[in-house]
Protein backbone atom coordinates (compact mmCIF):
# COMPACT_ATOMS: atom_id res chain seq x y z
CA UNK A 1 0.00 0.00 0.00
CA UNK A 2 1.42 3.36 -0.86
CA UNK A 3 0.91 6.66 1.30
CA UNK A 4 1.56 10.17 0.96
CA UNK A 5 3.03 12.58 3.23
CA UNK A 6 6.53 13.63 4.08
CA UNK A 7 9.29 11.38 4.06
CA UNK A 8 10.36 9.96 7.38
CA UNK A 9 13.33 11.68 9.27
CA UNK A 10 14.71 7.95 10.65
CA UNK A 11 13.41 4.98 10.38
CA UNK A 12 11.66 3.90 13.85
CA UNK A 13 11.59 0.51 15.24
CA UNK A 14 10.96 -1.68 18.74
CA UNK A 15 13.05 -3.32 20.90
CA UNK A 16 10.54 -5.60 22.30
CA UNK A 17 12.55 -8.75 23.03
CA UNK A 18 13.31 -8.44 26.57
CA UNK A 19 10.15 -6.30 27.48
CA UNK A 20 12.01 -2.76 27.29
CA UNK A 21 9.45 -0.62 24.33
CA UNK A 22 12.57 1.68 22.89
CA UNK A 23 12.55 3.49 19.33
CA UNK A 24 15.90 4.47 17.59
CA UNK A 25 17.01 7.75 18.31
CA UNK A 26 14.95 8.08 21.80
CA UNK A 27 16.04 9.52 24.49
CA UNK A 28 15.71 7.70 28.10
CA UNK A 29 16.54 7.98 31.86
CA UNK A 30 18.58 5.16 33.45
CA UNK A 31 19.23 4.36 37.31
CA UNK A 32 22.74 4.51 37.82
CA UNK A 33 23.94 1.15 40.28
CA UNK A 34 27.30 0.94 40.28
CA UNK A 35 30.18 2.00 38.15
CA UNK A 36 33.16 -0.14 38.31
CA UNK A 37 36.57 0.77 35.88
CA UNK A 38 34.66 0.38 32.65
CA UNK A 39 31.79 -1.04 33.31
CA UNK A 40 28.39 0.32 34.87
CA UNK A 41 25.57 -0.87 36.09
CA UNK A 42 21.97 0.26 34.77
CA UNK A 43 18.02 -0.16 35.14
CA UNK A 44 16.89 0.46 31.66
CA UNK A 45 12.78 0.49 32.12
CA UNK A 46 13.20 -1.65 34.66
CA UNK A 47 15.24 -4.03 33.31
CA UNK A 48 19.06 -4.20 34.99
CA UNK A 49 21.82 -4.47 32.61
CA UNK A 50 25.46 -4.40 32.26
CA UNK A 51 27.45 -1.89 30.15
CA UNK A 52 30.76 -1.05 28.98
CA UNK A 53 31.97 2.13 28.86
CA UNK A 54 34.32 3.49 25.88
CA UNK A 55 36.35 6.25 27.43
CA UNK A 56 37.60 6.68 31.02
CA UNK A 57 35.74 10.35 30.75
CA UNK A 58 32.35 8.34 30.82
CA UNK A 59 33.15 6.44 33.93
CA UNK A 60 34.19 9.77 36.04
CA UNK A 61 30.67 11.50 34.88
CA UNK A 62 28.58 8.52 35.82
CA UNK A 63 29.97 8.06 39.39
CA UNK A 64 28.78 10.97 40.13
CA UNK A 65 25.04 10.51 38.75
CA UNK A 66 21.98 8.90 40.17
CA UNK A 67 21.00 9.12 36.62
CA UNK A 68 21.81 9.65 33.49
CA UNK A 69 20.05 9.89 29.81
CA UNK A 70 20.78 8.27 26.69
CA UNK A 71 19.62 8.34 23.28
CA UNK A 72 18.85 4.33 21.85
CA UNK A 73 21.45 4.60 18.47
CA UNK A 74 19.99 0.61 17.36
CA UNK A 75 20.92 -2.70 18.15
CA UNK A 76 23.71 -5.22 16.71
CA UNK A 77 23.80 -9.15 17.72
CA UNK A 78 21.63 -8.74 20.69
CA UNK A 79 23.16 -5.73 22.11
CA UNK A 80 21.78 -1.93 22.69
CA UNK A 81 24.29 0.66 21.68
CA UNK A 82 23.48 3.83 24.02
CA UNK A 83 25.14 7.33 23.28
CA UNK A 84 25.44 8.86 27.07
CA UNK A 85 24.25 12.79 26.99
CA UNK A 86 26.16 15.36 28.20
CA UNK A 87 25.15 16.90 31.83
CA UNK A 88 24.05 20.09 30.21
CA UNK A 89 21.38 18.04 27.80
CA UNK A 90 23.41 18.62 24.66
CA UNK A 91 25.60 16.96 22.64
CA UNK A 92 25.59 13.13 24.05
CA UNK A 93 29.15 11.63 24.71
CA UNK A 94 30.67 8.49 22.86
CA UNK A 95 28.30 5.44 23.39
CA UNK A 96 27.74 3.03 26.03
CA UNK A 97 26.62 -0.64 25.74
CA UNK A 98 24.59 -2.86 27.14
CA UNK A 99 23.21 -6.48 26.68
CA UNK A 100 19.31 -6.78 26.24
CA UNK A 101 17.76 -9.25 28.61
CA UNK A 102 15.67 -11.54 26.15
CA UNK A 103 14.82 -13.99 28.60
CA UNK A 104 11.71 -12.86 30.33
CA UNK A 105 9.81 -11.56 27.04
CA UNK A 106 11.43 -15.91 25.88
CA UNK A 107 9.79 -17.71 28.68
CA UNK A 108 6.35 -15.62 28.10
CA UNK A 109 6.54 -16.34 24.83
CA UNK A 110 6.59 -20.01 25.60
CA UNK A 111 3.84 -20.16 28.41
CA UNK A 112 6.33 -21.01 31.03
CA UNK A 113 6.86 -19.19 34.41
CA UNK A 114 9.50 -16.13 34.70
CA UNK A 115 10.48 -17.88 37.86
CA UNK A 116 14.22 -17.11 38.73
CA UNK A 117 15.32 -20.52 37.94
CA UNK A 118 13.80 -20.75 34.50
CA UNK A 119 15.29 -17.11 34.38
CA UNK A 120 18.68 -18.28 34.93
CA UNK A 121 18.50 -21.40 32.43
CA UNK A 122 16.78 -19.39 29.58
CA UNK A 123 19.84 -16.43 30.24
CA UNK A 124 22.77 -19.30 30.49
CA UNK A 125 21.38 -21.26 27.13
CA UNK A 126 20.85 -17.46 25.31
CA UNK A 127 24.29 -16.79 26.75
CA UNK A 128 26.14 -19.62 24.44
CA UNK A 129 23.65 -18.63 21.72
CA UNK A 130 21.23 -22.10 22.14
CA UNK A 131 17.35 -21.59 21.44
CA UNK A 132 15.81 -21.13 24.34
CA UNK A 133 12.78 -24.22 23.78
CA UNK A 134 10.56 -26.35 26.47
CA UNK A 135 12.62 -29.70 26.07
CA UNK A 136 16.09 -27.95 25.82
CA UNK A 137 15.18 -26.28 29.63
CA UNK A 138 13.51 -29.68 31.03
CA UNK A 139 16.75 -31.21 29.48
CA UNK A 140 18.67 -28.91 31.89
CA UNK A 141 16.83 -28.82 34.51
CA UNK A 142 16.75 -32.33 35.09
CA UNK A 143 20.58 -32.55 34.87
CA UNK A 144 20.36 -29.47 37.79
CA UNK A 145 17.88 -31.03 39.74
CA UNK A 146 20.12 -34.03 40.36
CA UNK A 147 22.74 -32.30 41.65
CA UNK A 148 20.54 -30.83 45.04
CA UNK A 149 21.67 -26.82 44.82
CA UNK A 150 22.49 -25.46 41.49
CA UNK A 151 22.88 -21.95 40.30
CA UNK A 152 24.06 -19.65 37.53
CA UNK A 153 27.63 -21.46 37.56
CA UNK A 154 25.44 -24.74 37.32
CA UNK A 155 23.32 -23.37 34.82
CA UNK A 156 26.17 -21.83 32.98
CA UNK A 157 28.54 -25.06 32.72
CA UNK A 158 25.36 -27.32 31.86
CA UNK A 159 24.28 -24.52 28.48
CA UNK A 160 27.99 -25.15 27.87
CA UNK A 161 27.90 -28.89 27.80
CA UNK A 162 25.28 -28.68 25.73
CA UNK A 163 26.39 -25.76 23.36
CA UNK A 164 29.54 -28.28 22.84
CA UNK A 165 27.19 -31.29 21.73
CA UNK A 166 27.91 -33.10 25.38
CA UNK A 167 25.64 -34.95 27.62
CA UNK A 168 24.46 -32.34 30.34
CA UNK A 169 24.85 -35.03 33.19
CA UNK A 170 25.28 -34.49 36.89
CA UNK A 171 28.47 -35.94 36.63
CA UNK A 172 29.59 -34.06 33.71
CA UNK A 173 28.73 -30.79 35.48
CA UNK A 174 30.45 -31.11 38.38
CA UNK A 175 33.37 -32.37 36.29
CA UNK A 176 33.40 -28.97 34.29
CA UNK A 177 33.28 -27.35 37.32
CA UNK A 178 35.84 -28.96 39.47
CA UNK A 179 39.61 -27.63 39.36
CA UNK A 180 41.22 -28.98 36.00
CA UNK A 181 43.36 -32.01 37.00
CA UNK A 182 45.49 -33.15 34.22
CA UNK A 183 46.18 -36.81 33.84
CA UNK A 184 49.84 -36.48 34.03
CA UNK A 185 49.53 -34.31 37.28
CA UNK A 186 46.67 -36.74 38.69
CA UNK A 187 49.88 -39.80 38.30
CA UNK A 188 52.38 -37.54 39.40
CA UNK A 189 50.87 -37.58 42.73
CA UNK A 190 49.41 -40.68 42.68
CA UNK A 191 53.58 -42.40 42.11
CA UNK A 192 54.23 -39.84 45.30
CA UNK A 193 51.94 -41.25 47.59
CA UNK A 194 52.50 -44.56 46.66
CA UNK A 195 56.59 -44.30 46.57
CA UNK A 196 56.31 -42.27 50.63
CA UNK A 197 54.33 -45.37 51.26
CA UNK A 198 56.33 -47.99 50.23
CA UNK A 199 59.14 -46.67 51.83
CA UNK A 200 57.68 -45.93 55.26
CA UNK A 201 55.84 -49.35 55.72
CA UNK A 202 57.79 -52.68 55.16
CA UNK A 203 54.34 -54.83 55.89
CA UNK A 204 52.66 -56.81 52.59
CA UNK A 205 51.37 -53.10 51.80
CA UNK A 206 54.07 -51.36 51.93
CA UNK A 207 55.37 -53.79 49.12
CA UNK A 208 51.95 -53.83 47.44
CA UNK A 209 52.45 -49.72 47.28
CA UNK A 210 56.24 -50.59 45.73
CA UNK A 211 54.37 -52.77 42.70
CA UNK A 212 51.55 -50.13 41.66
CA UNK A 213 54.06 -48.07 41.71
CA UNK A 214 56.64 -49.78 39.34
CA UNK A 215 53.25 -50.53 36.80
CA UNK A 216 52.24 -47.02 37.02
CA UNK A 217 55.56 -45.77 36.09
CA UNK A 218 55.82 -48.06 33.02
CA UNK A 219 53.09 -46.28 31.99
CA UNK A 220 54.95 -42.76 31.21
CA UNK A 221 56.49 -41.60 28.11
CA UNK A 222 60.29 -40.63 28.75
CA UNK A 223 61.79 -38.91 25.77
CA UNK A 224 64.59 -40.24 25.81
CA UNK A 225 63.96 -44.05 25.46
CA UNK A 226 63.52 -45.39 21.91
CA UNK A 227 60.77 -45.52 19.41
CA UNK A 228 60.19 -49.22 20.29
CA UNK A 229 60.13 -48.54 23.56
CA UNK A 230 58.25 -45.70 23.39
CA UNK A 231 55.29 -47.96 21.27
CA UNK A 232 55.27 -50.92 23.57
CA UNK A 233 54.78 -48.35 26.95
CA UNK A 234 51.86 -46.43 24.75
CA UNK A 235 50.00 -49.65 24.27
CA UNK A 236 50.18 -50.29 27.51
CA UNK A 237 48.86 -47.10 28.57
CA UNK A 238 45.86 -47.02 25.86
CA UNK A 239 45.33 -50.63 27.32
CA UNK A 240 44.87 -49.03 31.06
CA UNK A 241 43.69 -46.02 30.43
CA UNK A 242 41.85 -46.07 26.45
CA UNK A 243 38.32 -46.34 28.19
CA UNK A 244 36.64 -43.77 30.38
CA UNK A 245 36.55 -45.29 34.04
CA UNK A 246 33.13 -46.16 34.72
CA UNK A 247 33.19 -49.35 33.36
CA UNK A 248 36.01 -50.53 35.58
CA UNK A 249 33.84 -48.84 38.40
CA UNK A 250 30.88 -50.46 38.05
CA UNK A 251 32.81 -54.06 37.65
CA UNK A 252 34.20 -53.02 41.24
CA UNK A 253 30.36 -52.11 42.69
CA UNK A 254 29.35 -55.44 41.48
CA UNK A 255 32.38 -57.08 43.13
CA UNK A 256 34.25 -58.73 39.82
CA UNK A 257 37.51 -59.13 38.65
CA UNK A 258 38.83 -56.16 36.14
CA UNK A 259 41.63 -55.13 34.79
CA UNK A 260 44.87 -53.14 36.48
CA UNK A 261 43.21 -49.95 37.13
CA UNK A 262 40.24 -51.45 39.03
CA UNK A 263 42.50 -53.70 41.51
CA UNK A 264 44.30 -50.49 41.74
CA UNK A 265 41.30 -48.26 43.16
CA UNK A 266 40.17 -51.63 45.11
CA UNK A 267 43.44 -51.93 46.89
CA UNK A 268 43.38 -48.17 47.58
CA UNK A 269 39.51 -48.77 49.01
CA UNK A 270 41.05 -51.02 50.86
CA UNK A 271 43.80 -49.31 52.89
CA UNK A 272 42.25 -45.84 53.11
CA UNK A 273 41.21 -45.92 56.78
CA UNK A 274 45.18 -47.13 57.67
CA UNK A 275 46.50 -44.54 54.98
CA UNK A 276 44.23 -41.28 56.58
CA UNK A 277 42.94 -41.07 52.91
CA UNK A 278 45.96 -39.67 51.04
CA UNK A 279 46.46 -42.25 48.28
CA UNK A 280 42.06 -42.04 48.15
CA UNK A 281 42.34 -38.24 47.21
CA UNK A 282 45.45 -39.39 44.68
CA UNK A 283 42.68 -41.79 43.31
CA UNK A 284 40.07 -39.68 42.89
CA UNK A 285 42.21 -36.94 40.80
CA UNK A 286 43.37 -40.33 38.94
CA UNK A 287 39.92 -41.23 38.10
CA UNK A 288 38.76 -37.46 37.30
CA UNK A 289 41.61 -36.66 35.10
CA UNK A 290 40.38 -39.85 33.06
CA UNK A 291 36.88 -38.98 32.91
CA UNK A 292 38.11 -35.14 32.10
CA UNK A 293 40.25 -36.58 28.69
CA UNK A 294 37.26 -38.70 27.74
CA UNK A 295 34.15 -36.19 27.71
CA UNK A 296 34.88 -34.66 24.61
CA UNK A 297 35.17 -37.96 22.94
CA UNK A 298 31.58 -38.61 23.65
CA UNK A 299 30.71 -35.15 21.41
CA UNK A 300 29.71 -36.78 17.82
CA UNK A 301 31.25 -34.22 15.58
CA UNK A 302 32.91 -30.88 15.79
CA UNK A 303 31.12 -27.55 14.13
CA UNK A 304 32.57 -28.29 10.74
CA UNK A 305 30.93 -31.44 10.84
CA UNK A 306 33.84 -33.50 11.85
CA UNK A 307 34.71 -35.98 14.69
CA UNK A 308 37.87 -35.95 16.57
CA UNK A 309 39.46 -38.41 19.24
CA UNK A 310 41.11 -37.15 22.17
CA UNK A 311 43.90 -38.36 24.43
CA UNK A 312 46.49 -37.36 26.96
CA UNK A 313 50.00 -38.57 27.15
CA UNK A 314 51.83 -38.38 30.79
CA UNK A 315 55.68 -37.51 29.20
CA UNK A 316 58.55 -37.09 30.98
CA UNK A 317 60.02 -34.57 28.02
CA UNK A 318 63.93 -33.88 29.55
CA UNK A 319 66.21 -36.01 27.82
CA UNK A 320 68.38 -38.44 30.07
CA UNK A 321 65.76 -37.26 33.00
CA UNK A 322 65.16 -40.62 35.35
CA UNK A 323 61.04 -41.39 36.08
CA UNK A 324 62.53 -43.76 39.03
CA UNK A 325 63.62 -40.83 40.84
CA UNK A 326 60.20 -38.75 41.11
CA UNK A 327 60.49 -36.87 38.45
CA UNK A 328 57.09 -35.31 37.34
CA UNK A 329 55.42 -36.04 33.97
CA UNK A 330 54.31 -33.38 31.99
CA UNK A 331 50.82 -34.04 29.85
CA UNK A 332 50.69 -34.05 25.64
CA UNK A 333 47.63 -33.97 24.41
CA UNK A 334 46.74 -36.14 21.05
CA UNK A 335 43.99 -35.12 18.65
CA UNK A 336 42.95 -37.77 15.90
CA UNK A 337 40.53 -37.37 13.04
CA UNK A 338 39.92 -39.86 10.68
CA UNK A 339 37.79 -38.28 7.34
CA UNK A 340 35.57 -40.33 4.89
CA UNK A 341 32.90 -42.56 4.83
CA UNK A 342 32.41 -45.43 7.70
CA UNK A 343 34.64 -48.41 6.79
CA UNK A 344 36.27 -46.85 4.11
CA UNK A 345 39.95 -48.11 3.46
CA UNK A 346 42.90 -47.00 0.82
CA UNK A 347 44.50 -43.80 -0.17
CA UNK A 348 41.03 -41.40 -0.25
CA UNK A 349 40.80 -41.64 3.32
CA UNK A 350 42.54 -38.75 5.32
CA UNK A 351 44.05 -38.83 8.76
CA UNK A 352 44.69 -35.84 10.50
CA UNK A 353 47.29 -36.12 13.92
CA UNK A 354 47.72 -33.22 16.16
CA UNK A 355 50.46 -33.22 19.46
CA UNK A 356 49.90 -30.23 21.51
CA UNK A 357 52.59 -29.63 24.17
CA UNK A 358 53.66 -27.00 27.28
CA UNK A 359 57.66 -28.02 26.55
CA UNK A 360 58.32 -25.26 28.87
CA UNK A 361 56.30 -23.92 31.55
CA UNK A 362 54.09 -21.20 29.86
CA UNK A 363 55.44 -22.29 26.45
CA UNK A 364 53.38 -24.64 24.25
CA UNK A 365 54.19 -26.44 20.52
CA UNK A 366 52.09 -27.94 18.04
CA UNK A 367 52.66 -30.62 15.97
CA UNK A 368 49.63 -31.38 13.01
CA UNK A 369 50.23 -33.91 10.42
CA UNK A 370 48.01 -34.26 7.77
CA UNK A 371 48.16 -37.89 5.90
CA UNK A 372 46.51 -38.90 2.66
CA UNK A 373 47.33 -42.21 1.56
CA UNK A 374 51.59 -42.13 1.61
CA UNK A 375 52.38 -38.74 1.55
CA UNK A 376 51.91 -36.42 4.86
CA UNK A 377 51.98 -32.38 5.41
CA UNK A 378 53.29 -31.12 8.50
CA UNK A 379 52.90 -27.89 10.08
CA UNK A 380 54.19 -26.61 13.35
CA UNK A 381 52.69 -24.43 15.48
CA UNK A 382 55.59 -22.45 17.94
CA UNK A 383 54.19 -20.09 20.80
CA UNK A 384 57.52 -17.96 20.75
CA UNK A 385 60.39 -17.12 18.23
CA UNK A 386 62.92 -18.87 20.10
CA UNK A 387 60.24 -22.39 19.86
CA UNK A 388 59.70 -21.70 16.18
CA UNK A 389 63.45 -21.38 15.46
CA UNK A 390 64.25 -24.48 17.68
CA UNK A 391 61.40 -26.28 15.86
CA UNK A 392 62.50 -25.09 12.27
CA UNK A 393 66.02 -26.67 12.98
CA UNK A 394 64.34 -29.64 13.72
CA UNK A 395 62.86 -29.82 10.74
CA UNK A 396 65.38 -31.96 8.92
CA UNK A 397 64.85 -34.46 11.35
CA UNK A 398 61.19 -35.03 11.45
CA UNK A 399 61.59 -35.13 7.59
CA UNK A 400 64.02 -38.06 7.66
CA UNK A 401 62.24 -39.72 10.24
CA UNK A 402 58.94 -39.92 7.89
CA UNK A 403 60.62 -40.80 4.95
CA UNK A 404 61.41 -43.98 7.17
CA UNK A 405 58.40 -44.77 8.23
CA UNK A 406 57.47 -45.02 3.94
CA UNK A 407 55.77 -41.45 4.04
CA UNK A 408 56.27 -39.49 1.30
CA UNK A 409 56.84 -35.60 2.89
CA UNK A 410 54.79 -32.86 0.79
CA UNK A 411 55.42 -30.22 2.79
CA UNK A 412 56.78 -29.10 6.14
CA UNK A 413 56.70 -25.85 8.33
CA UNK A 414 57.27 -24.24 11.60
CA UNK A 415 54.89 -21.16 12.16
CA UNK A 416 54.46 -18.42 14.70
CA UNK A 417 51.05 -18.74 16.82
CA UNK A 418 48.77 -19.73 19.46
CA UNK A 419 48.56 -23.40 20.11
CA UNK A 420 44.96 -24.50 20.73
CA UNK A 421 43.78 -25.01 23.84
CA UNK A 422 44.57 -28.83 24.86
CA UNK A 423 41.64 -29.03 27.18
CA UNK A 424 38.07 -28.19 25.67
CA UNK A 425 36.45 -28.30 28.94
CA UNK A 426 37.99 -25.03 29.87
CA UNK A 427 35.99 -22.39 27.80
CA UNK A 428 32.85 -24.67 29.21
CA UNK A 429 33.77 -23.56 32.92
CA UNK A 430 35.18 -20.08 32.00
CA UNK A 431 31.88 -17.88 32.57
CA UNK A 432 31.45 -15.62 29.70
CA UNK A 433 31.63 -12.36 28.79
CA UNK A 434 28.18 -10.47 29.58
CA UNK A 435 28.94 -7.42 27.55
CA UNK A 436 30.19 -6.02 24.29
CA UNK A 437 31.34 -3.30 23.27
CA UNK A 438 30.64 -0.52 20.09
CA UNK A 439 33.29 2.60 19.96
CA UNK A 440 31.67 5.50 18.07
CA UNK A 441 33.07 8.40 16.93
Amino acid sequence: MNTTGPTPIANVYRIDDAGMALRLNQRITAEVLQVAGDQVQLVLDGVRVVGRLTTPDQAAVLAERRTAQFIVRGRSKGVLRLQLVSAGGGNPDTAVTAPLDLAPALLEHLGIPTEARNLILARALLAQGLPVTEETLERLRQALEALGEWGAAEAEAAAGLQAAGLPPTRGSIRLVLREPVTLAAALGALLGGLDQRARRDASLRGRAAARWADWLRGLLLPMDRSPLELSRRLRTLLSAFGRPPEGELARLARGQQGGELLELVRWAQEGARESGGDLGRAIDDLLDGLRRMHLPNLQRVDDAGRRWVRFELPVLPTPNQKPQHGSAPRPAYVRARMEGAEGEEGPGRLARLRLTMEVLPGRALEVDLAFAGERVGVHVLAGDPELQLAATEALAGLRQGLQGLGYEVHHLRAHLGSPEEPDPLTPIAAKRELTEVNVEA
